[in-house]
């Protein structure tokens, strides 16, 4: 069981799903090295669902360790493939599944936002329930976040959705019911939890028989 631990899978992708230049690393952070080092996360998705003209799909090399290493066979996942969905959270969102969600947390005592991935469990009383897979004495294991908190975008999207009539900024769409009130770096609280209304849905799909 140890040996198939978060650390493992980041280890993995990181250096060969989807490996980056070890520029970022350095003891000296530039601003130009730290903003290489970043990975759209879509993009790192797309890598795990799809085979590139050299190799094959990032799930396909990660199934054969969790083969390997976890289940000790290399029959039981053979032929699944990794897929995703995108969708967007909202103060009218439907919970279906499990869910990977991006937090964004403004420190009183540092500067900028720091973006955390997380799992919404559940919905609860209009609350997303949500795992933190980094529990600190700050921030538990647990968090709850209402669904009618503003989500965080950047001031780009936040500028892109204001509404000078009604001074404020939301996504607003009627006809699939969607409305996310918006905020961004300048106007979120300090020491608060804020989502990105970006999230996604991912399933291994079992080969068919």
């Amino acid at each position: 069981m140890n040996k198939f631990s978060i650390q493992l899978i980041l280890e993995f992708i990181t250096m060969r799903v989807y490996p980056r230049s070890l520029a970022g690393l350095s003891l000296k952070k530039a601003e130009t090295e730290n903003k290489f080092q970043l990975v759209e996360i879509e993009t790192l998705l797309d890598r795990m669902a799809m085979e590139t003209f050299a190799h094959e799909a990032g799930w396909e090399w990660m199934r054969r360790l969790i083969s390997r290493d976890f289940l000790k066979s290399m029959d039981l996942l053979a032929g699944s493939s990794f897929v995703y969905e995108k969708v967007y959270l909202n103060q009218n969102f439907t919970f279906v599944r499990p869910l990977t969600i991006t937090g964004a947390f403004r420190s009183s005592s540092h500067s900028g936002v720091f973006f955390h991935q997380m799992i919404l469990d559940r919905i609860e009383n209009n609350e997303y329930i949500i795992q933190n897979n980094q529990p600190t004495a700050q921030h538990s294991i647990k968090l709850c976040i209402p669904m009618t908190k503003e989500y965080f975008v950047d001031k780009e999207a936040y500028n892109r959705f204001f509404d000078p009539t009604t001074n404020v900024s939301a996504i607003n769409d009627k006809k699939t019911n969607v409305f996310a009130p918006l905020t961004n770096e300048d106007l979120m609280e300090k020491d608060t939890w804020y989502l990105l209304p970006q999230a996604y849905s991912i399933e291994i799909q079992k080969a068919e028989e």
